[in-house]
């Protein structure tokens, strides 16, 4: 993490339950987007707007349950709020008709089961360009644990030491796109 990167509370939290090294996502994030600096950005399972707060260019959210934090708006000229399942939300929506333009950068953080985030991937996908960035959360897990499945409650662990996060199956999108989509 550069100096000039601060995590907030959360991340700093998330940072400490996960034997994890690295910058958190919240700090890739923002240094794509400082990268990037994208027009357009797409975020599917927004909840509480944490991630979304960073995008300073058109935007459009997709979370069947938003949980949003006053300053997830931030610089935006334009955000989209979509309160329905991502599926719904490309049967139903056009991402490149809504902003004018291709999906310059998209963050995937929905449903944590290896098919839904295929599905988000490849609907997200047909509405980018060539040099478009789709960043996935959840597909680097620390521990088995956090890869079964159904999600199961803190109470309901089997023991103290199993993580209180859920990253369902999603790390599974790894191989799937190397072998199928060597391109990428």
């Amino acid at each position: 993490m550069s100096q000039g990167d601060v995590m907030d509370g959360e991340a700093e939290k998330d940072r400490l339950i996960a034997p994890l090294t690295g910058d958190g996502y919240t700090v890739v994030l923002r240094n794509l987007h400082k990268l990037l600096r994208p027009k357009t950005y797409l975020e599917v399972g927004v909840r509480s707007g944490r991630s979304l707060e960073l995008a300073e260019c058109d935007t459009i959210a997709v979370d069947p349950t938003f949980t949003l934090r006053e300053k997830f708006f931030g610089k935006k000229p334009s955000c989209l709020l979509y309160q329905i399942g991502s599926d719904q939300f490309f049967r139903e929506q056009d991402p490149v008709s809504l902003f004018g333009r291709p999906v310059d950068l998209a963050f995937l953080d929905g449903m944590h089961l290896v098919e839904f985030l295929l599905r988000d991937f490849m609907n997200t996908e047909q509405h980018c360009s060539r040099n478009s960035v789709i960043a996935m959360h959840d597909c680097v897990p620390a521990d088995f644990a956090m890869t079964r499945r159904v999600e199961i409650a803190p109470k309901d662990a089997q023991s103290k030491n199993e993580p209180t996060w859920w990253l369902g199956d999603v790390w599974k999108i790894v191989p799937l796109l190397r072998k199928h989509r060597p391109d990428l």
